[in-house]
């Protein structure tokens, strides 16, 4: 396999893949150190996923299948591998400490090698894969925060770190189903990282920021401070559910319920509510268009579904590492959260600023691509072009190498942004 990231004199031409509930979308890309370029996307409805576990493999296929041609048609290039999201295998975040006994009472890449080895084998405990591994700095003996501690002397060092994990099985599934399509699965991201990626600045990961991905079947939470990752969380609940309750509400096919959730759908209130009408069909009732409902109504069939969503997170964000950091601002990304006033309206929920990100300029990206919905797949350009994220690597075969992108410890936060 050709080694990723590419090197400053040669060009590669790489496939980023974001399989979502709802959708998938496959983005190609041509990037070396100095640059990157988007010269192909597609887009497919996904079948055979239920909140972003595999449920019907020949179903996807078909997705991911239409997707990637579709890319690579617009491309005119034809893609083996592909960095892919992974948003499956009910994410989280371990913070711990990683000790080993220095074999020369001086610091080599060995000793640092062995120390890092120990901290992912700490994380893959209990049938968990390490996806991204970030640390905060080495302890030697009695000293802390030391960047890189080679050549210096002490008996003992340990070094603190972040890590991202997922169940294994469902990330094995999922990229089983890529490689039935005779694509290399060259890399796996988070979802929290590469949308975290794509729609906030250095000096916001810096400083902290909160970032809430809403996706289709599940929403993701990932707080960032000094630049790193430092706490992850997924629920399994998404926009698809809000659509669902429109459709039960109102006995309209799901298809139709999408179509008002996205054109009428809000969580604003607006006094003209109670009299603007919203016109649908009845499921099994193909000619009948005269079935209406009210703004207001509407707004009464979705606002449960998000208040619960909301009290879910709130109470996730107190009981993890994201309390520890103080009050943050909140970045609101992904296709869930184009809901009309959900902006303002987490932000008099959670007590916190909020904005909607969306991702940055990219050259050969149309602004109608630059939107909540293309988060992760615009943040997996950052990932396969910076080998210095801690993001987990495969190898030729599609096996899990022991180490990530970038050698062991290099990892120094999230940098990318153009």
């Amino acid at each position: 396999m050709v080694p990723f990231p590419p090197q400053p004199d040669r060009t590669e031409n790489i496939g980023l893949l974001d399989i979502g509930t709802s959708k998938t979308v496959c983005m190609i890309a041509s990037c070396n150190a100095l640059g990157r370029r988007v010269s192909g996307l597609g887009v497919a409805r996904t079948r055979g996923m239920k909140a972003s576990v595999v449920m019907d493999p020949d179903q996807l296929e078909a997705s991911v299948r239409a997707a990637i041609q579709q890319a690579e048609l617009a491309a005119s290039i034809q893609v083996d591998r592909v960095v892919m999201s992974i948003g499956c295998g009910r994410l989280k975040s371990v913070d711990a400490t990683a000790r080993t006994t220095l074999e020369d009472l001086t610091v080599s890449r060995n000793d640092i090698a062995r120390v890092i080895e120990g901290g992912r084998a700490y994380a893959e405990r209990n049938g968990r894969m390490l996806l991204h591994l970030s640390r905060h700095g080495f302890q030697l003996d009695a000293t802390s925060g030391i960047e890189d501690p080679i050549g210096l002397a002490g008996r003992n060092l340990a070094v603190d770190f972040s890590a991202v994990t997922a169940d294994e099985t469902p990330v094995r599934n999922l990229m089983q189903v890529v490689e039935r399509l005779q694509i290399e699965v060259a890399g796996l991201a988070p979802s929290p990282l590469a949308s975290t990626l794509a729609v906030t600045t250095v000096e916001e990961r810096r400083d902290g920021i909160v970032v809430i991905d809403m996706g289709g079947g599940s929403t993701s939470m990932s707080l960032c401070v000094g630049g790193q990752i430092v706490a992850v969380d997924a629920l399994p609940v998404g926009g698809d559910h809000i659509t669902f309750d429109i459709a039960r509400a109102l006995q309209t096919p799901p298809i139709e319920a999408e179509r008002i959730k996205t054109n009428c759908g809000s969580v604003a209130f607006a006094h003209s509510d109670e009299r603007d009408a919203v016109t649908y069909r009845v499921a099994g009732d193909v000619d009948a268009d005269h079935n209406q409902a009210t703004r207001a109504e509407l707004r009464n069939i979705i606002m449960p579904r998000v208040d619960t969503l909301l009290r879910h997170l709130a109470e996730r964000i107190e009981a993890s590492a994201f309390v520890r950091y103080g009050q943050k601002r909140i970045v609101l990304t992904g296709g869930a959260s184009q809901l009309n006033g959900l902006g303002a309206y987490v932000a008099s929920r959670l007590a916190r600023p909020v904005r909607i990100g969306r991702p940055l300029p990219m050259t050969g990206v149309l602004d109608g691509v630059l939107t909540p919905a293309y988060a992760a797949v615009c943040g997996l350009l950052d990932v396969a072009r910076d080998g210095t994220l801690g993001v987990r690597a495969v190898d030729g075969r599609g096996r899990m190498r022991g180490g990530l992108f970038g050698r062991a410890g290099q990892g120094q936060g999230l940098k990318r942004n153009s």
